[in-house]
């Protein structure tokens, strides 16, 4: 369950979960996964997911609105964060808007048409761009560090080359500041709070900026993670996205 403290801090209209029609479009499959063809179904709908590992705590939630494209909102809480408080168990948490620039051929992926959603262990959100791309997202809480992270696949279904490109916009994301200010927290210490792009590899360094670029034959696919973190100002971070993701997986496994 998510600390009441924690909802204060909620975005201003979070998604509500909703669905349209008979629930038709979900199948369920033999290892529990629910298959969602929400491209079948008309109007907006969205649903959350929540995740934890032993340093955060996560909320997607996601929706295709009334003109079928993706919306996300992510809600990260920080375990290890503790804020002065009267409130039992009152952690740092935040908002995650990401200032990452995905591009095809120099055309900024954006408003994608969601058309499925996968939902087990992780929610796998598939969405098509103008016809001749699918973005596909999936998201893991780290089991051991102070870190989520969000894969994307992009995939060219066209018949030409493309060049998938992702870059960071703006390292932090604390606002004008680079770091949060600790007096507004209740912290003994100043956060660094960000998200840095991985490229294929999945190495993330916290101090270093990276990018991904790849070109993409046809049926070809570029994939790239987002890092979500917080840290004591000073301190680094240092792991390869894609052994948490599989950590994260496992871990689950091995509890059924």
């Amino acid at each position: 369950m998510i600390d009441i403290f924690n909802l204060l801090r909620y975005p201003k209209k979070f998604i509500k979960p909703c669905a349209n029609g008979e629930g038709a479009a979900k199948t369920i499959s033999k290892d529990h996964t629910v298959f969602w063809d929400t491209a079948a179904q008309d109007g907006p709908l969205g649903d959350i997911i929540e995740q934890k590992g032993e340093q955060v705590q996560s909320i997607v939630s996601y929706c295709k609105t009334k003109n079928g494209t993706l919306k996300l909102l992510r809600h990260i809480e920080f375990l290890q964060i503790e804020l002065k408080s009267n409130k039992p168990n009152a952690v740092f948490a935040y908002n995650f808007y990401p200032k990452v620039e995905l591009m095809l051929d120099g055309v900024e992926i954006n408003r994608e048409k969601l058309v499925s959603a996968e939902i087990k262990d992780t929610v796998i959100l598939t969405a098509n761009f103008m016809n001749g791309a699918t973005v596909k997202r999936s998201f893991y809480p780290s089991l051991k560090h102070p870190a989520f992270i969000e894969k994307i696949e992009v995939t060219n279904h066209t018949d030409i080359k493309v060049t998938f490109t992702a870059d960071e916009v703006k390292k932090r994301l604390s606002g004008k500041s680079s770091t949060i200010k600790k007096a507004f927290y209740g912290l003994p210490y100043k956060l660094e709070v960000g998200s840095r792009v991985v490229d294929t590899n999945g190495d993330f360094r916290s101090e270093n900026p990276t990018g991904a670029k790849k070109l993409l034959v046809s049926g070809a696919t570029g994939v790239c993670y987002i890092v979500y973190y917080a840290i004591k100002k000073g301190e680094t971070l240092n792991f390869n996205a894609e052994k948490e993701i599989k950590d994260y997986l496992k871990s689950l496994s091995s509890q059924n």
